[in-house]
């Protein structure tokens, strides 16, 4: 290990930093789920528009 001081570091600019990573975090989870749903629709659809194609088929 070196003999240099190690850098100081602005508490208030760290907390600062938490917060907002704190709150992307937050915003991510929330654009997670609503990915997830649409996708979700988006299966039910095809699912949907399979079985008619299938059924208008026989």
């Amino acid at each position: 290990m070196s003999d240099e001081a190690a850098p100081s570091v602005d508490l208030s600019r760290l907390e600062s930093l938490v917060e907002r990573l704190e709150d992307a975090a937050v915003a991510l989870a929330a654009s997670e789920g609503k990915l997830v749903r649409t996708l979700e629709a988006m299966r039910e659809r095809d699912r949907a528009a399979a079985f008619d194609a299938w059924r208008r088929g026989q």
